[in-house]
């Protein structure tokens, strides 16, 4: 994100010096917002944790061919999975320029944790983890609970980065 987001084109940039004005007085990155985005980060990491244990915690669940998947493994593959697209789509929140290569990569950052929990889960290397992607996977409630989990850690992000940019607009939204 650092390397590929820009706040204005190249142009502007150059035509409206003014936007930088914020970064130069220290307005742009404060203590405030520093302790903003850690309590954001820990509200965040209690809800992937907390929305999966407590689905798990008073029910039990199995697959069609009668196996368990609340077991630790399990629980860990549907932590990982909408902690990994959570941590993903926050990085597209937080992004000002969605161009292909963003996208793209952003994609391919989500796409990889399925693509290796169901590479990896298929020897038996992984000894107690083996299988756990197509037990996992086939299951509505990971699907159901990782949809869940996304919406309620991005939410509030969501919601406050919606009322500054609509209420209170900076230089570089309005540009």
């Amino acid at each position: 994100m650092g390397i590929l987001d820009q706040d204005v084109d190249d142009k502007v940039s150059l035509a409206v010096p003014q936007l930088y004005r914020r970064g130069i007085e220290r307005k742009e990155w404060t203590q405030l917002k520093f302790w903003t985005y850690m309590i954001d980060g820990l509200y965040q990491s209690l809800i992937c944790f907390f929305m999966t244990y407590l689905v798990f915690s008073p029910a039990t669940f199995a697959t069609e061919s009668g196996q368990n998947v609340n077991d630790g493994k399990r629980m860990g593959v549907y932590v990982a999975n909408a902690t990994i697209v959570v941590v993903n789509v926050y990085i597209l929140l937080n992004t000002y320029r969605w161009d292909w290569l963003m996208v793209l990569i952003t994609a391919i950052s989500i796409l990889l944790i399925w693509f290796w929990t169901g590479v990896y889960s298929a020897f038996t290397a992984g000894f107690t983890f083996y299988e756990a992607a197509p037990q996992v996977y086939t299951q509505l409630s990971f699907w159901a609970l990782t949809l869940l989990t996304i919406v309620i850690c991005l939410l509030p992000r969501f919601a406050v980065k919606a009322f500054q940019k609509i209420y209170y607009p900076r230089d570089v939204d309005i540009i």
